[in-house]
């Protein structure tokens, strides 16, 4: 299992490149940008502003 986030098509590309001999799925999971904004201040451990510039 990966966690990552996948900025970009060319990112898609290389990890299907690497995984090309397993099965691969990908799961897009959504959170509107007030509960993330909300989640970043609770953490306390991250920079302010990366949920919104993400």
């Amino acid at each position: 299992m990966v966690d990552h986030v996948l900025h970009n098509k060319d990112t898609i590309i290389d990890y299907l490149a690497i995984l090309n001999n397993y099965p691969v799925f990908f799961v897009a999971v959504h959170c509107p940008l007030t509960e993330l904004e909300r989640r970043e201040q609770a953490r306390g451990d991250r920079q302010i502003g990366l949920a919104k510039n993400n």
